[in-house]
């Protein structure tokens, strides 16, 4: 395994697997790719 910071240029690719896990059992939401990223874009900018 390897560890890296997280950059910029990963949030889309954090955001795919944000939305194919939460959207799936047992949590069934309905992320839109577009909330998702904002979603994530804000809790990174805020940290």
């Amino acid at each position: 395994m390897e560890l890296k910071s997280f950059e910029r240029n990963d949030l889309l690719r954090c955001t795919n697997t944000f939305t194919n896990v939460f959207n799936q059992e047992p949590w069934n939401d309905e992320w839109s790719t577009e909330t998702a990223f904002q979603y994530l874009l804000d809790y990174t900018n805020s940290s």
